[in-house]
């Protein structure tokens, strides 16, 4: 298309025109392609204009093309309308629905949902084929989020959980009036092994973690959580009854009066801590958290914190990994966060 000069490009248009729309506009692409227009109305050629406003003559051409053939209002680009969605907004919405239920409602034998089987999910049944990266936009588009689902014990009981989180301030109240210290205990076990986290490292590289260790080499921890103190001790026999008693002595020895919440694990319960707990109820009370419910144990958080401690710290042999345990257990990495309302 021959593009005209002078008073014959944008003939609907005067210079002066052309000018008071450059002087009032915003968009700064916008300006500079009103100012190609200007120079038009005076005559110039696209090479000249090109040069005026440091622009390739082939982009000016265009510009003033657009504009005498389409109006004024070419000065702005086009917006984009992207790639239609090849979903219908009626499939989203069923899929929705899918998602926010098992996979076995749909004949699938998987526990939840992850973005490789949503993705075979909508190719079988709407014949239609997403990239990974996309099927993920998609469920976030439609209200899902990629989490790491909480274990619960089949066994647990929600029910005494509620109770316990509802009953467990009233529970203590009175010892705690009377300055009992209030801790919670656990016990772990920690392999002498790798514990992996990810990292980054060159593509291509398959990275490494070198260990050494004799087979079934581990430290055994017990554990004692308040909100400004972790108590904690290391022992080479199994998690019994004696072990757990001495443990406690050495608590009641350090702290005097103190409230110790633990699991019904048998050792927690036996004959013979039961007659222990007899004997020292002037400085003990016991209290314990419902079945299979550890998630309600704030400990744990610090066994799962240590871990991962231990997957980027530097060792190689039982005896260094004791030396990393006990760093990691003097240092505020065990000062985790109590849940609320386990706070006195």
């Amino acid at each position: 298309m021959n593009i005209p000069r002078g008073d014959a490009f944008l003939p609907e248009h005067t210079r002066e025109d052309l000018l008071w729309l450059y002087d009032k506009e915003k968009d700064p692409e916008a300006k500079v392609r009103l100012l190609a227009a200007i120079h038009r109305k005076k005559g110039y050629t696209s090479q000249e204009i090109g040069q005026r406003v440091e622009r390739a003559p082939t982009t000016v051409r265009g510009w003033l093309q657009r504009m005498h053939k389409e109006g004024i209002h070419r000065r702005y680009n086009k917006k984009k309308q992207g790639r239609p969605k090849r979903l219908t907004d009626g499939q989203l919405n069923n899929l929705k629905s899918v998602v926010l239920s098992s996979p076995q409602a749909v004949g699938l034998f998987f526990v939840m949902w992850t973005t490789k089987l949503v993705q075979d999910y909508i190719e079988q049944t709407y014949n239609v084929s997403y990239k990974l990266r996309q099927v993920r936009n998609i469920l976030h588009f439609i209200g899902f989020t990629c989490v790491k689902p909480r274990p619960r014990h089949r066994k647990a009981s929600k029910k005494a959980q509620e109770e316990f989180k509802i009953s467990f301030k009233d529970n203590i109240e009175e010892y705690v009036k009377k300055g009992f210290k209030v801790f919670f205990l656990d016990e772990a076990i920690f392999p002498v092994k790798p514990y992996i986290t990810y990292g980054w490292f060159l593509k291509g590289i398959k990275p490494v973690v070198k260990y050494l260790h004799r087979r079934k080499e581990k430290h055994r921890v017990l554990g004692a959580l308040s909100k400004d103190h972790f108590f904690y001790q290391f022992t080479e026999e199994n998690f019994n009854s004696d072990v757990f008693e001495k443990f406690l002595l050495s608590l009641l020895e350090k702290f005097g009066n103190i409230v110790i919440v633990v699991d019904q694990a048998r050792y927690h319960t036996s004959y013979q801590m039961q007659t222990f707990y007899e004997q020292h109820e002037k400085h003990l009370h016991v209290v314990y958290f419902p079945s299979y419910s550890p998630e309600l144990n704030p400990t744990e958080q610090v066994w799962r914190k240590v871990k991962r401690w231990l997957a980027l710290t530097l060792w190689t042999n039982k005896e260094e990994l004791k030396d990393q345990l006990i760093c990691a257990f003097e240092s505020d990495l065990a000062m985790v966060p109590i849940y609320e309302y386990l706070l006195p």
